[in-house]
């Protein structure tokens, strides 16, 4: 149904099933450069309902895959080894990677999740409010690793979220792209541009402090 393509030269399609006695998935990853592939040794077998590959992440040598029935592998891109293999109890949509051997996991219910993808465990986790009622898979996150912070995007909102504290810094209407060398966001509102910068909680304290003449 699709591919997922890393910043180098990898892609990886969403499934390929195979027919065997008890069936199974077939994760291939390909090579653009040369058209050669390895074999993903994913411990996913074929379940009543077909498994889907519903959010991908690359990092160095590792790709995290997130399949629809709530398990997330992350696997060795060279030698197709599995790295780890865990079940989470929630439905996700989509998977970044945003740090070695951690991930963020956002679910259906617009629940977000930090996973170290070693042990499986849930480091941290925080709810996003939405009024969003529209296709549930169609959210996206993009980590921006000079800032530290993680965009959470679905159809009508966005979430600007510190990674240091794991919480909401910015939620946000109308959003069309973020600058991460001007630290600014653009927004498209009813076809009007609009920029507006993100600043943190020291540098607003600072801003109004300026305008009301107080000094520290």
């Amino acid at each position: 149904k699709g591919f997922y393509v890393s910043p180098s030269d990898k892609i990886l399609p969403t499934v390929e099933y195979y027919e065997e006695q008890n069936g199974g998935i077939r994760l291939e990853l390909y090579s653009i450069d040369t058209s050669d592939s390895i074999t993903l040794n994913t411990n996913i077998l074929n379940e009543k309902d077909k498994i889907a590959i519903v959010g991908c992440s690359w990092a160095d040598d590792t790709v995290s895959a997130c399949f629809n029935n709530g398990q997330v592998e992350t696997f060795n891109i060279y030698s197709g080894e599995c790295i780890s293999s865990v079940k989470i109890d929630v439905v996700p949509c989509t998977v970044a990677s945003i740090g070695k051997n951690i991930i963020t996991i956002l679910a259906n219910d617009y629940s977000l999740h930090k996973v170290n993808i070693l042990d499986g465990s849930v480091m941290d986790s925080i709810s996003l409010s939405s009024n969003d009622i529209t296709d549930s898979y169609n959210k996206k996150m993009r980590y921006v690793a000079d800032r530290n912070i993680l965009i959470v995007e679905s159809t009508k909102d966005t979430w600007i979220i510190d990674l240091e504290s794991f919480k909401v810094r910015y939620e946000l209407e109308y959003f069309s792209d973020y600058n991460p060398v001007k630290n600014i966001v653009a927004l498209d509102i009813y076809n009007d541009a609009g920029i507006c910068p993100l600043y943190t909680t020291d540098e607003l304290i600072n801003i109004g402090n300026n305008y009301l003449g107080i000094k520290e």
